[in-house]
């Protein structure tokens, strides 16, 4: 997921209401404005291009798995969680700490993929490295972000100082460490003894490890003592994998899950939106508060770090991934099996949704839980899943993430907390940690970052894909030519956001694409004129795009909207509607200086 920063603490926004004396009629009047433009104007397109002006946009073009992991997986069927591709990344991280020589090419790689299949990201590393060259990037990251450490203790591990010096890292994060002693008895890992002793013999003539030889007795004589421990001297690795499997799963239900690669901003952005907790809490008792924001701004990364911090004060706590994604598939009830089993029914069997709603309501009101549900556009969605929301255990707290704020009032929930993009310095930061692997620009692409930052206009999703797709090119000519292109969007851009496009019916859609093309920038009553001279419900459709975060005001009720949606908007619209009425700015200006005629 994409950090996440800047919130507007529990503002909801302010909606305007039509009577029935202003709504729309069913089928439109035979005079309108478009008719009046067509009829003055009609010549134009035989002298102009009938596409978008090309000054202000430019179209788009074309463009052997080991028998033993076999007996092991067999025997663990069932117990892989059903986790959709866009929540894999969340999953709870396993790094493998071993000496690759010992035990790469067969122990760790089995339990590796035993490990997948179980449902946890796992990192195998194995690259070599000297202690006096810096870290490895991809090693410090890795075990730092982990959620679990397993430590395979082998014959040859204090050979190598990477698996001390890793060893010593991994305890500085207070992360969980699992020992598994492999063909090794615990005492010789923890005093040094036998072949740890005639390694460290050898360690102790090279003059760069002496300041580390204690640090390293200690790290091994500290994890060797570690609960959960696993130790096998015999050669049956069958039994060893399952004894293994056996301790994850006991402490992987009380894993936190990944939230972000580069959590920029994102320690501020848990405080801010705690604070807009504790302040409703001082009115009312809350039980349910609400995540609102556009694609791509962080909803699931900032509720997904508020959950790690608190699902250990909680005696039960669930984080449930994609419930649009689950409602679209039709397979809500299997969310409903997921919550329940969080909630502590095992073995449990959801035949309906009604079924599954029954249950959950039973076990809400008996426990004090922490529930996410994550990604919601639609009533129906929560009424699945929160089917009790007036009698929760006390203590309870649901947080529910939506890109729409209809979803969330039509459900009663009056606690909302409005996502916003990421300031300038957050902003730089997290594209340079993607596109450089550091938080600052290197000195001669200064310029061209902050062109890139003003076309992502601080969306972390953007932030991010973009800086992806520039890292390791160091050539200006490259990223200048990536910048001529920056509005046909990286596909996980315009997947996300096009999300939001596909839920509008068909005179929202309208709607939006004409401010797309060229509203921008427009007083909101001078563009409400412009729908109603066509009979649209132009106040309607534009809460409705407002609660979906597809446009905003600024202080002065001019229309903004982020530029992404305006590249997305403007690239729809010169796909399906070459000849659309809002395509050049000369047209628009004069009709909005005539006399718009309204019909009652």
């Amino acid at each position: 997921m994409a950090s996440t920063s800047g919130f507007n603490n529990g503002r909801q926004p302010e909606n305007e209401n039509t009577d029935a004396s202003q709504a729309a009629p069913s089928t439109p009047p035979t005079f309108s404005v478009v008719s009046l433009f067509s009829s003055c104007f009609g010549w134009f397109s035989r002298f102009f291009p009938t596409r978008l002006d090309q000054s202000s946009y430019a179209a788009p073009t074309s463009t052997t798995i080991s028998q033993s992991q076999n007996e092991v997986t067999n025997a663990l069927q069932g117990m892989a969680p059903n986790s959709s591709t866009s929540a894999m990344k969340n999953l709870p991280y396993v790094y493998i700490n071993h000496h690759s020589p010992d035990v790469k090419e067969t122990f760790a790689t089995t339990l590796s993929n035993t490990l997948n299949g179980m449902g946890l990201r796992v990192f195998l590393g194995s690259k070599e490295f000297k202690l006096e060259d810096s870290w490895p990037k991809e090693i410090e990251e890795a075990i730092r972000s982990a959620s679990l450490h397993l430590a395979i203790f082998s014959e040859n591990y204090a050979q190598s100082p990477r698996c001390l010096a890793e060893l010593s890292l991994m305890l500085e994060t207070d992360t969980q460490i699992v020992p598994v002693f492999y063909h090794i008895l615990p005492e010789e890992v923890r005093y040094a003894k036998g072949v740890f002793e005639k390694a460290f013999s050898l360690h102790e003539k090279e003059p760069r490890y002496t300041q580390k030889l204690q640090e390293w007795k200690n790290a091994l004589n500290t994890v060797s003592f570690n609960i959960g421990q696993i130790v096998n001297t015999e050669y049956d690795e069958v039994e060893l994998l399952k004894k293994i499997v056996n301790s994850v799963s006991k402490v992987k239900k009380k894993l936190p899950f990944a939230v972000a690669e580069h959590p920029i901003g994102l320690d501020e952005a848990v405080n801010d939106f705690e604070m807009t907790i504790q302040s409703a809490e001082h009115h009312h008792p809350l039980h349910i508060v609400g995540l609102w924001g556009m694609g791509g701004s962080g909803k699931t990364t900032l509720a997904g770090q508020y959950y790690n911090n608190k699902y250990k004060t909680m005696e039960k706590s669930s984080f449930v991934f994609d419930v649009r994604d689950a409602a679209n598939k039709s397979v809500l009830h299997a969310k409903q099996k997921e919550l329940l089993e969080a909630l502590g029914l095992k073995d449990v069997r959801v035949e309906t949704i009604e079924a599954g709603k029954g249950m959950i309501a039973s076990r809400l009101k008996s426990v004090r839980v922490l529930l996410v549900l994550d990604d919601v556009d639609d009533v129906e969605q929560l009424d699945a899943l929160l089917p009790n929301k007036e009698s929760l255990g006390r203590g309870s707290l649901i947080i529910v993430t939506t890109r729409d704020f209809e979803v969330l009032r039509s459900w009663g929930i009056s606690t909302v907390y409005k996502m916003k993009i990421l300031d300038p310095h957050h902003a730089e930061q997290l594209f340079c940690w993607y596109a450089f692997s550091q938080p600052s620009p290197l000195q001669r692409f200064q310029s061209l970052v902050k062109d890139f930052l003003n076309v992502c206009g601080g969306l972390p999703l953007s932030l991010k894909a973009f800086g992806k797709q520039l890292n390791g090119n160091t050539s200006k000519d490259y990223w200048k030519q990536q910048l001529e292109i920056s509005r046909l969007l990286p596909r996980d851009i315009r997947e996300s956001l096009k999300l939001s496009f596909d839920a509008l019916d068909d005179e929202e859609k309208e709607i939006f694409l004409d401010i797309a093309c060229f509203f921008i920038g427009e007083e909101k009553s001078t563009v409400l004129d412009v729908w109603d001279g066509l009979r649209w419900n132009g106040l309607h459709s534009w809460e409705k795009l407002f609660n979906k975060c597809l446009v905003e005001l600024d202080d002065g009720e001019r229309i903004k909207m982020h530029n992404h949606l305006r590249d997305l908007g403007r690239e729809i619209a010169n796909q399906q509607s070459p000849y659309r009425i809002t395509a050049f700015c000369f047209h628009i200006k004069l009709l909005k200086s005539m006399p718009i005629m309204k019909h009652r």
